[in-house]
């Protein structure tokens, strides 16, 4: 029988490690969104997109597949929404990170 305060206690480690990460994450998009502002890049990149998208599907495998791929897509969403707010709203046709 499983111990559910255990499970939970590993999933509280996890959880801890994957902020630990998102944090770093969102570091590198502040520097993407510094570098497209400097160079004047285009904010669009959905071949950038697909391409994390259909990475996180492989590794996965099949079990989880769908699943990597919907927690990938929203942190996509939240780097956009960061970029975008370092870039302006005028930016407007949506980043990739």
């Amino acid at each position: 029988m499983t111990d559910i305060a255990n499970v939970r206690r590993g999933i509280d480690a996890v959880d801890r490690e994957l902020l630990g990460l998102f944090v770093k994450r969102l570091s590198l998009v502040d520097e993407v969104a510094a570098y497209k502002r400097e160079h004047g890049a285009p904010i669009q990149d959905t071949a950038r997109e697909d391409e994390i998208l259909a990475w996180a599907e492989r590794e996965a495998g099949p079990q989880f597949a769908s699943a990597a791929k919907d927690f990938f897509s929203a942190v996509i969403s939240v780097s956009k929404a960061r970029q975008r707010a370092i870039l302006g709203e005028g930016g407007g046709q949506g980043v990739s990170a």
